[in-house]
């Protein structure tokens, strides 16, 4: 791979072109955005088999929000089954990428224990109300800052590899 150096200018000509892609129709844009993360929510409300679910399904919503706004450019039509697409292309590769981010990301709440004894971790997979108390304490600063500055390279490098299993794998139509 081979980065390119852009000028600054080159950014804020991205963003005019993210929201010029927006405004084509921004009501569906929208409503594919609440969908992805409805998809999300609904699942998480399922014990620990739908917090797996969650994790392993977002890289195909992620790729078909990506589809549908590449779509949206170059004109094709775009729905709801678009969104949901995603998850038909590349299958393997993007569960895998799920699991492997789901494992990153329990690591990472793991290795917070060593900081608060566990708290935020049992906070976190509890299916009780938090408790208040315990979030207005402080107590959680410390670990809650350990587990973002871990978590942001998990995150950069899990968008990319969406975006490059995306763009440049077949899908299951070309093999």
């Amino acid at each position: 791979m081979h980065a390119q150096k852009l000028p600054a200018a080159a950014g804020w000509r991205w963003l005019d072109a993210g929201f010029a892609i927006f405004r084509r129709n921004p009501l569906l844009l929208s409503m594919l955005v609440v969908s992805y993360w409805l998809t999300v929510i609904f699942l998480n409300l399922v014990p620990i088999i739908g917090a797996v679910a969650a994790s392993m399904v977002i890289p195909g919503l992620t790729v078909g929000l990506m589809q549908a706004a590449r779509d949206l450019e170059q004109g094709r039509p775009v729905g709801l089954q678009t969104l949901f697409g995603g998850i038909r292309q590349n299958p393997r590769a993007l569960l895998a990428l799920g699991a492997l981010y789901l494992c990153c990301t329990l690591a990472i709440l793991s290795l917070s224990a060593l900081l608060d004894g566990g708290d935020l971790l049992r906070l976190i997979l509890s299916t009780k109300p938090a408790d208040r108390e315990a979030l207005e304490s402080g107590s959680f600063f410390l670990p809650s800052v350990f587990v973002m500055a871990l978590m942001a390279p998990v995150l950069m490098a899990w968008w990319f590899a969406v975006s490059y299993t995306h763009l440049t794998l077949p899908t299951n139509r070309e093999v």
